[in-house]
């Protein structure tokens, strides 16, 4: 501050100039600055020459920074409040009047100089552009931190109906950004789409009563809470009927194809996600992707059409379906999406029994969400590739890396999925031998699904349980019950492709019996049933042991 002191004609211009920043334009500051052209040349020539800022290009094409952000520190630190705030707005007003670029595309500073002025339903305005923009940009941490600041503000302004629509407005992008920040099944999500619903049926038009309505949808899928995200699921199918809006059904197809592919409804999964991508268009919903979960149905939708024709029994046109959602993932260079697409879509190299491919995208997988943070489909990716690894031999790693996905998981919130995740863990820990790890593994996951109504994968929990019950204590009697009741379960959802699994299980145990006209007849039947998929481990395996039996 003393070799500023000691340059008192260009004290206040360097205040100024502390007030727009550390790093200033020329064009700013002469816009901002009282004086002359000639006056404001001199200045900013002494400050440099001074020491005190470096200088960039020629005016008035310059840019200026403070030398060490303590010197900026100082100077605007001995700038009184009342003038500190007269300059903020005037800094404020100059950027919003004459700077519209930096209005459009940096609203954060101009909502930063408001608020340092004190004047705040300018502030409020801002702020809430920026955070719109940052939803938009998948800048969600800054999203988060913008929108935050906005509800700060709004909170001094009168109980008005345009009060209530700004916050609804802003719950609505807070929720997105929630959902990839702390991921889909945090309290803040529950918060904020809670509080938006709430305010869009006091306020709100049909589209944000249904925006609402959907981000709880999912949140309380990804809590576990699948019998309300059902009824929420059939709210958003009345909403959009009595709309006659083909945007608002093909998001409550989205609804339903994730809540009935979860339920166990393989054949639902598949007529949602069939009508909704009809609906779909890459260009005219692009803007789905900030309101609703914060990824694009398209993707979403191809990857769960992918997951319910497998199930079906249909893994070529599963695998086909789940590429071509990967592929627009990647396309339209949104993270979240492709998180999305990849998430689901390595679920097919591990159905499929192809770890390498697995490893593969989960590599893919784990990089995007690292580099843009988003912790749900980290974890999901780190579990995945646990699974990956360990089939390829590194099997101590690979159950590390489960284990470690399994634990972030948990603390994103998310209960969604986690039977699944869960029989993964316990096949792993069974490969390994370590059959007290995957007893416990396997009840947790019948116990999470239990309470979530999460059905799809509750064949495969029964057919794995038969098979640690063979591998850890001989329990033929136990494992028979396990397999029966798999085939069961496999039937009653028409997932031929599981079906084929129980019954392979249950064949193999009838052929140790010397059962084989029973263990023939039930397998022939099921291998026939196929039309595709000739060459998947699956098919071979009960191929193979089918030609054992005759």
């Amino acid at each position: 501050m003393a070799r500023l002191d000691r340059l008192e004609s260009v004290k206040e211009l360097g205040q100024l100039a502390a007030a727009i920043g550390r790093i200033f334009s020329h064009e700013l500051i002469a816009a901002v600055s009282p004086l002359s052209v000639n006056d404001l040349d001199s200045g900013l020539n002494r400050l440099v020459d001074a020491g005190l800022v470096y200088r960039r290009g020629t005016p008035p094409n310059a840019e200026y920074e403070f030398k060490h952000a303590l010197v900026r520190d100082v100077a605007y630190e001995s700038l009184l409040k009342r003038h500190r705030q007269r300059l903020h707005g005037n800094i404020a007003d100059v950027l919003a009047e004459r700077f519209p670029n930096i209005a459009e595309n940096e609203p954060e500073l101009l909502a930063q100089h408001y608020s340092d002025a004190g004047q705040h339903a300018p502030a409020l305005d801002y702020w809430r552009r920026a955070g719109r923009r940052a939803v938009e940009r998948s800048a969600n941490a800054e999203a988060v931190r913008h929108l935050t600041k906005a509800l700060e503000f709004l909170v001094e302004l009168p109980d008005t109906t345009e009060r209530a629509q700004w916050e609804l407005e802003m719950q609505l992008n807070l929720g997105t950004a929630w959902m990839s920040t702390k991921g889909m099944g945090a309290s803040e999500v529950t918060r904020a789409y809670t509080q938006a619903r709430v305010l869009s049926e006091r306020v709100g038009e049909t589209t944000q009563l249904f925006t609402s309505t959907w981000g709880l949808w999912l949140n309380n899928l990804q809590r576990g809470q699948g019998n309300t995200a059902h009824e929420f699921s059939g709210q958003l199918l009345n909403i959009a009927k009595g709309q006659s809006d083909a945007a608002l059904e093909l998001q409550a197809h989205h609804a339903a194809w994730t809540t009935t592919l979860l339920r166990g409804e393989a054949s639902g999964c598949r007529e949602h996600s069939t009508r909704g991508l009809a609906l779909y268009d890459e260009e005219l919903h692009r803007s789905h992707r900030f309101s609703y979960g914060g990824h694009d149905p398209g993707v979403c939708g191809g990857v769960f059409h992918g997951l319910a024709l497998w199930l079906l029994g249909y893994p070529n046109q599963a695998e086909e379906s789940i590429k071509e959602a990967v592929a627009l993932g990647r396309k339209l260079s949104h993270p979240f999406s492709s998180a999305v697409g990849l998430g689901f879509a390595t679920f097919i190299h591990h159905f499929r029994g192809e770890p390498a491919a697995a490893e593969a995208w989960a590599k893919e997988l784990i990089a995007i969400c690292a580099d843009s943070s988003i912790p749900h489909f980290l974890a999901q990716g780190t579990i995945l590739y646990g699974w990956a690894v360990a089939e390829q031999g590194r099997g101590k790693e690979g159950i590390d890396k489960i284990s470690e996905g399994l634990e972030n998981l948990r603390a994103t919130g998310a209960k969604m999925l986690a039977p699944y995740f869960l029989a993964i863990a316990a096949e792993s820990y069974s490969r390994n031998e370590e059959y007290a790890k995957s007893a416990r593994a396997l009840e947790e996951a019948f116990e999470s699904a239990d309470q979530s109504g999460e059905l799809w994968w509750t064949s495969e929990l029964h057919r794995l349980r038969g098979r640690l019950l063979m591998a850890a204590s001989k329990d033929v009697d136990g494992a028979e019950k396990s397999f029966v009741q798999a085939l069961s379960i496999a039937r009653q959802q028409q997932a031929k492709s599981l079906e084929l699994r129980s019954a392979t299980a249950l064949a193999h145990l009838w052929q140790d019996q010397g059962k084989m006209d029973e263990a023939s007849v039930l397998l022939s039947p099921v291998c026939e049933w196929f039309t595709e998929g000739f060459d998947t481990a699956d098919l071979t395996e009960a191929k193979t042991l089918l030609g054992t039996l005759r």
